[in-house]
């Protein structure tokens, strides 16, 4: 297992997973600053899970994310805009003119929140801190899990060098799963290649067979695998491969990422999908990417009928580049400075007992 990556530090030394993962276990509350040039995004915690998350990046603003999810109109967002003044914010003036109910409100926060935690996802440098304090008060809790966001950003972004801490090369892997993972189980709204591939963790099936049965990539069961691992949700029991006499064992190539080989579902889509099992009695994580198809190694036989037996060829597949990361528009207002500070938005203004209501 890695070691526990310190409060703070870079994100070119420790990759978010590692961060997140003991905040979860311990349950910790406080406050996570993650900066990366003039973007700062602030992620709460509130005992071990994702209170609420804010950011400076343009494209995470709530009515940013409310119009891509289909929650609101440009043309209703533009009016809302006119309208504001520095007492109204715009969960409540949306509210007020009759665009959103509260129940949406909640929808469009949550929504906020996956869009600023998958990004960071997405980082390779940059710098972090967590300081463990009380919540401030005028945070709203949303309550969200992190397993469910933690093995989807995990299956969507994790490096092959992040993976190879926890399944170094030469070696496969079989995962069973605790008591831990059934206790939370029903509060995690997984997609379904995730679903899929946990239903397989017996603590016997290694990456390999499992991709043999369910045509999914193994670069994907195995990261999927590290993640719960990661979390404490599982036991990983590593397996040296065999290997024939002369033949090499296999290696990072055989673990290539799905997600540069297959057409990703644009995040419009995902995200209104994903409105359509929202609650706000239950804490869900959303989240609806497609499946992946499974990418192999390809081996090419040898030449028919030499005088001497030749060994056979491998086409070694190259490991795709890492993704490019969503684009993150200007900030607020132009300014291109970083804020010292991101006072929680006034956006989000939520009357509890209308949503009781409603």
């Amino acid at each position: 297992m890695t070691e526990r990556a310190p409060d703070h530090g870079n994100l070119n030394e420790h990759y978010i997973a590692d961060i997140l993962a003991p905040i979860f276990t311990e349950k910790r509350t406080g406050t996570l600053r993650v900066e990366k040039g003039s973007y700062l995004k602030i992620v709460y915690f509130k005992d071990g899970k994702i209170a609420y998350a804010t950011s400076n990046a343009q494209f995470d603003r709530l009515g940013e994310v409310l119009v891509r999810s289909g929650l609101l109109t440009h043309e209703q967002l533009e009016d809302a805009m006119k309208r504001m003044d520095q007492k109204t914010s715009l969960g409540k003036l949306l509210i007020q003119l009759g665009y959103l109910n509260p129940k949406e409100l909640v929808q469009g926060a949550r929504l906020q929140v996956y869009t600023i935690v998958d990004s960071i996802f997405q980082w390779d440098e940059g710098s972090y801190h967590f300081t463990e304090a009380p919540l401030p008060k005028q945070v709203v809790n949303l309550n969200i899990p992190i397993p469910a966001i933690y093995l989807d950003g995990i299956s969507s972004h994790a490096p092959m060098t992040w993976l190879r801490k926890l399944i170094p090369e030469g070696y496969t892997a079989s995962l069973l799963l605790n008591e831990q993972f059934y206790a939370i189980q029903s509060e995690l709204e997984l997609r379904p290649n995730v679903e899929e591939v946990i239903s397989w963790f017996d603590g016997e099936l290694t990456i390999e067979e499992i991709a043999s049965k369910t045509g999914l990539n193994e670069f994907f069961i195995a990261k999927v695998m590290a993640a719960l691992s990661k979390l404490s949700l599982g036991t990983l029991q590593l397996k040296a491969k065999p290997s024939a006499e002369g033949e090499e064992i296999p290696g990072e190539s055989e673990l290539v990422q799905e997600s540069e080989l297959t057409e990703v579902m644009s995040f419009d889509e995902e995200i209104a999908s994903a409105l359509s099992v929202f609650t706000t009695d239950q804490a869900q994580t959303l989240q609806a990417k497609p499946e992946v198809s499974e990418t192999e190694k390809t081996r090419i036989p040898s030449a028919d009928v030499p005088s001497t037996p030749q060994p056979a060829q491998t086409v070694e597949v190259q490991e795709p580049p890492a993704r490019e990361e969503i684009p993150e528009a200007s900030l607020d207002g132009g300014h291109s400075h970083l804020q010292e500070e991101i006072p929680y938005p006034a956006d989000l203004v939520i009357n509890h007992e209308e949503m009781e209501e409603e």
